[in-house]
């Protein structure tokens, strides 16, 4: 009945914006880029298709939804009443992104008269719901999808969190953020205590102002839920997630978040993830695993001795870590794709040999990493100090920008300085770098000029 070939027609509200109609036209047709990019991937293998303005005309009352398109398109939706005759029957707890939280069940027909094609069909029930509709000035879309806002971190330190005296006094070291663990460190017959532990700790620390994750239990265990629930709070920054294998699992955590952020009152999207890739298969789909919640907000590549990822993969550790250039780079270069900030390493489990350790911070640092995640108080100086610029490197930047503004000013975007020859595209990157090192609270105006 349906054979042949053809064309895909989608009717746009005329009173969307021209930007609104270009995004959406853009995504049907298959010529999305920049921004439109991640939304055209869902349409992968469906066929192309074009927009064509038309006047929406909604008609409203208690029971009763209709839409007419350009008088081509009808849909008349009904709701389905309840046992008293009166209230129309809902679900209430079904939600998603585009509609509200309330859905009304429903029965339908759509009729279409398109010249030579007539077409009318009706469902027996169905969902209906409140779009969350846009006001007709909106923000571009992919502002209203923003990744979360990062910190930089510098050093991140893990304190077991079946040790309360251990977690209050772990800000005194001087780290940039905690991740108080109910993981690996914690045995499995003090989980519900460390759990119960953090939770207080959390509200505690985090409202001393100290920067907070919490690393949850494994999604295989069954008690990343539980654990999530508990730990959900105003004052929780992220969560760290271990052992991430694909995407799936980060969006799984993405959607229980939702749930607990909206029950604790809070504003859906306000604690960030930290997907920690410890095997080959999450390794291996890093790019994705960050594209798959805007709540990706850190990501590494590392590889301690012994560890998880050694035993996946299989290398021989060495302390000046050439075998695993390879994974550090590669979940670097997933992560800057997928807009992640500030990337954080890790992988040094050795709590005597500090300059193994500053070799490694240095390592990092100059692939282009601006953290790394801690195992014990005595590497968070060290860390520390290889990742925060020093008074030369930030007199260098401010110099950069001052002259950069005094070429401007002369009518040219290039000029020469310290040597080099810079462009805009440095004079970004010193402002990125002053931004960064102002958010450490590290005074940028005493460096001299």
């Amino acid at each position: 009945m349906f054979a042949g070939n053809w064309t895909a027609l989608v009717f746009v509200d005329d009173q969307a914006t021209p930007e609104q109609y270009d995004a959406l036209d853009a995504i049907l047709s298959r010529r999305a880029g920049g921004p439109w990019e991640r939304m055209a991937r869902f349409r992968a293998g469906e066929a192309p298709q074009s927009c064509k303005r038309a006047a929406f005309t909604f008609n409203k009352s208690d029971r009763s939804l209709n839409l007419e398109v350009a008088d081509i398109v009808s849909l008349q939706v009904d709701a389905i009443r309840g046992a008293d005759r009166d209230e129309p029957v809902t679900i209430s707890n079904l939600y998603n992104v585009i509609h509200g939280p309330e859905h009304v069940i429903a029965r339908s027909q759509l009729a279409l008269d398109a010249g030579g094609l007539k077409w009318v069909t009706s469902g027996t029930h169905g969902l209906y719901s409140r779009f969350r509709r846009s006001n007709r000035n909106p923000q571009p879309i992919w502002e209203a999808h923003m990744r979360f806002k990062a910190k930089p971190l510098r050093s991140v330190m893990f304190v077991p969190g079946n040790r309360e005296d251990w977690m209050r006094k772990a800000h005194q070291y001087g780290p940039d953020a905690l991740i108080l663990d109910l993981e690996d460190s914690v045995p499995e017959d003090e989980k519900e205590k460390a759990r119960s532990l953090v939770t207080g700790m959390v509200d505690e620390l985090g409202s001393a102002g100290q920067t907070l994750f919490v690393r949850v239990n494994r999604l295989e265990t069954g008690l990343t839920g539980f654990d999530l629930e508990a730990v959900t709070s105003p004052y929780l920054y992220g969560i760290l997630l271990p052992k991430v294998e694909r995407p799936e699992d980060v969006v799984e955590v993405d959607t229980l978040l939702r749930f607990f952020e909206r029950k604790a009152g809070m504003a859906i999207g306000s604690i960030c993830i930290d997907p920690a890739l410890e095997t080959a298969h999450g390794i291996r789909q890093a790019y994705d695993i960050a594209m798959a919640s805007d709540r990706v907000a850190h990501m590494g590549g590392s590889g301690g001795k012994g560890g998880d990822t050694a035993r996946s993969i299989g290398f021989q550790w060495t302390p000046e870590g050439m075998e695993t250039l390879f994974i550090k780079s590669k979940v670097l270069v997933d992560s800057r794709s997928a807009g992640i900030e500030f990337p954080i390493s890790g992988g040094w489990f050795d709590i005597h040999d500090l300059d193994g350790l500053r070799d490694l911070a240095n390592q990092l640092k100059q692939l282009g990493y601006t953290g790394m995640h801690l195992i014990h108080p005595s590497h968070v100086p060290v860390v520390n100090d290889v990742f925060t610029p020093g008074p030369e490197q930030i007199a260098h930047w401010k110099g950069l920008l001052k002259a950069m503004e005094e070429q401007r000013q002369a009518g040219s975007a290039v000029v020469t300085y310290a040597g080099d020859m810079v462009d805009i595209a440095h004079e970004e990157t010193a402002r990125t770098m002053l931004e960064m090192v102002r958010q450490w609270g590290i005074n940028t105006e005493a460096a001299a000029d």
